[in-house]
């Protein structure tokens, strides 16, 4: 691949091994072979929500699920007795309140060259104005408890 960039552009590209501008995955058999631009970026169920990635037994994008099966985060008061670092809780808060998953993360597509910042940061207004502000009242059905969080 950066022979085709020597080729095309005269040189080869600096690829920084460790956090690429753009990741390119390889898909190789005896017969063929695939290439796939990594638009994501880091794992979908990293939202962005957290100063560092920590080990959890329960990554957001399950957690999510989760409520999204039941509708759960919407109806009801919610305790997590052990919740260690939050999580759970978190993504139920997320969903009462309507704010989208990824929201305070980027993506691998911002880096590619077609991407069009203009269109993307009136999307992320558009979901940021729909998201409801917390009210912070005594227990009402959308309570959320939390003990032992760490």
């Amino acid at each position: 691949m950066c022979d085709k960039f020597r080729q095309a552009v005269g040189s080869r590209p600096y690829i920084d091994t460790k956090t690429p501008a753009v990741r390119i995955h390889a898909y190789l058999t005896a017969e063929e072979y695939q290439f796939y631009v990594d638009t994501s970026g880091a794992a979908l169920y990293q939202r962005g929500n957290r100063g560092a990635s920590i080990e959890a037994p329960l990554r957001e994008n399950l957690a999510a699920g989760i409520f999204e099966v039941d509708g759960l985060a919407s109806r009801a008061a919610i305790l997590d007795p052990m919740c260690g670092s939050g999580t759970f809780l978190l993504e139920a808060a997320m969903l009462a309140l309507d704010i989208a998953p990824g929201l305070k993360r980027s993506f691998g597509f911002e880096k590619l060259r077609t991407f069009e910042s203009d269109t993307w940061k009136k999307i992320k207004k558009q979901a940021w104005l729909k998201s409801r502000k917390p009210h912070f009242k005594k227990y009402t059905a959308r309570t959320l408890i939390c003990a032992q969080c760490e």
